[in-house]
């Protein structure tokens, strides 16, 4: 923020001709003898408040005056480009890389949040809007400029690899650390237990238009198929008052069921300390009962955020992201299981055909995943065929579970599926459709992550890619050996039935819930300081 009130004054000058509207004003205005130190100061918070005209003149003005700052490169890049000036945009980008260039990724990506981001998010959600893919390629080109990573990404003149099937396989079997899910005994009969499950309603929390969320009833569905009763109490509202009727819904359905268990959505509560307040006021009616809390993306949310909400659980139930230290630490010391949610039974074994025309099926939200657009922007600019189907999730008036399932039949259908697996800080994940993909029988194309390692492995049961080229050649493998392409999608789908189904998925949380000995009890919540 700016203190000076000469700067402060600059500023509101500049920003109220560019209210006005009147360039001509504007330009003479800045061309007006002012100190360069005071615009170089005032440029940074134009960017910040998206004033890309006058951040542009005051970029021109100074570069022309022998001044080299990032904020000018970015000024120069994003104006160029915006106002068809292709030599400054050069000229920025050029400068943008080389600075970008000596500095750590935490310094880039600091760098990108305080100038690019305020910017260029808008702009690139406009762009996905439109589906103009030729302005996506052109905000491609400016994140290349502060991000190296995205140069070797779509490097368009890198030649296509060869694609070695056996170097593949011999790296997956290598690097493979896969998660064993213990059951329950087998020579004691099955107890039927009663449970309670509170996940979001709508798939999108706190949004009518969203589509009703399947992840309740993908669990409810698989537990009473493991001979469980269960009840369901979904999260209906967003704000404070609301969730805390909800929470006091969840309590009485608990004391209604005896319940044994409660799974609860955990990003939906993850920072609300009437979640807490339920977990105690639980634990002190029935301190038996076991708490487990779903994470959807464990990215999301710092070590202390995760930490604090853990210490009132009995177990975390994630799968994005099974290598995070933090599930190492002892305050999360045999507190997490890693494992895809259910799939209510949705299962299928290669039918048709492969087709090798892989399929996108997914969303496209530049706040946490912005690389997708770049990767579907320059799929279309190189001609691989691929098709796309971007989701909204949005109502579809069907039910939770006749969409997952229509979901999971358009997977199967297409035979081969692309996903994608990088994230807005540019780590790489396991997202649902990794698991989606397989246990449909489709051939699953993956954007590489190590946290792959821990379910599937490379070369036997999908195929990894990390680069743009290094998509087109294993497109170029299906094409050229279908029979090879067609044992991996069987292989995977073979491998995802067995160790992924349902059963297995509650047995393993049974296992731990109520069978594993030594496991930590859950800490007594002190809610009053």
């Amino acid at each position: 923020m700016l203190e000076n009130n000469t700067l402060t004054d600059l500023l509101h000058t500049i920003v109220h001709l560019d209210e006005k509207a009147d360039v001509t004003e504007l330009v003479a205005f800045v061309q007006g003898g002012h100190d360069p130190r005071m615009l170089l100061m005032v440029l940074p918070e134009l960017l910040a408040r998206k004033r890309l005209r006058p951040a542009f003149l005051l970029a021109m003005l100074l570069n022309n005056n022998g001044y080299n700052a990032p904020a000018i490169s970015v000024a120069l890049s994003l104006g160029g480009w915006l106002f068809d000036k292709p030599t400054e945009a050069h000229v920025g980008l050029a400068s943008l890389q080389m600075q970008a260039d000596s500095l750590s990724f935490e310094q880039q990506q600091d760098l990108y949040d305080a100038l690019l981001s305020p910017s260029l998010s808008p702009l690139l959600e406009a762009a996905c809007d439109r589906e103009d893919h030729g302005q996506i390629l052109k905000i491609l080109s400016i994140y290349q400029g502060i991000f190296p990573r995205f140069r070797t990404l779509f490097d368009w003149h890198a030649p296509v690899p060869e694609f070695s099937l056996e170097s593949v396989r011999q790296q997956g079997r290598a690097q493979a650390r896969l998660l064993s899910y213990a059951q329950p005994p087998t020579d004691l009969p099955r107890r039927r237990r009663r449970v309670v499950v509170a996940m979001r309603e709508r798939f999108y929390f706190g949004n009518p238009a969203s589509r009703p969320s399947d992840f309740g009833p993908r669990i409810r569905a698989a537990m009473q198929a493991y001979g469980w009763d269960v009840a369901c109490s979904p999260f209906q509202c967003a704000t404070l008052a609301e969730m805390e009727e909800d929470c006091q819904a969840i309590v009485a359905l608990c004391r209604q069921q005896q319940a044994e268990l409660l799974v609860i959505d955990l990003n939906v509560t993850i920072r609300a300390a009437v979640r807490d307040t339920m977990i105690f006021q639980l634990r002190q009616e029935n301190p038996a009962i076991r708490i487990v809390g779903c994470l959807i993306d464990a990215f999301c949310f710092a070590d202390d955020v995760l930490t604090a909400a853990a210490a009132h659980l009995d177990l975390v139930w994630s799968r994005d992201v099974p290598s995070l230290p933090l599930w190492q630490s002892p305050a999360m010391a045999n507190r997490v299981v890693n494992l895809l949610f259910p799939n209510a039974g949705v299962l299928h074994m290669p039918q048709r055909p492969l087709f090798p025309q892989p399929l996108f099926a997914g969303g496209i939200t530049t706040k946490y995943v912005p690389h997708r657009a770049f990767w579907l922007a320059a799929i279309r600019h190189t001609g691989l065929p691929i098709q796309t189907k971007i989701s909204s999730h949005l109502e579809d008036g069907l039910s939770p579970l006749e969409s997952f399932a229509r979901y999971m039949q358009g997977l199967a259908e297409a035979t081969c599926c692309l996903s994608l697996s990088m994230r807005y800080d540019q780590s790489h994940v396991v997202t649902f459709r990794s698991f989606e993909v397989v246990l449909s029988g489709a051939l699953l194309l993956q954007e590489a992550t190590p946290e792959m390692d821990y379910y599937f492995v490379a070369g036997e049961h999908y195929l990894p890619f990390s680069t743009l080229t290094e998509l087109a050649a294993v497109m170029q493998f299906i094409r050229n050996h279908p029979a090879e392409a067609e044992e991996i999608r069987r292989c995977g789908a073979a491998f995802a039935r067995e160790h992924y189904n349902d059963d297995r998925i509650i047995g393993h949380l049974d296992q731990r819930l109520f069978f594993q000995a030594g496991a930590v009890p859950p800490a007594s919540p002190l809610l009053e300081k």
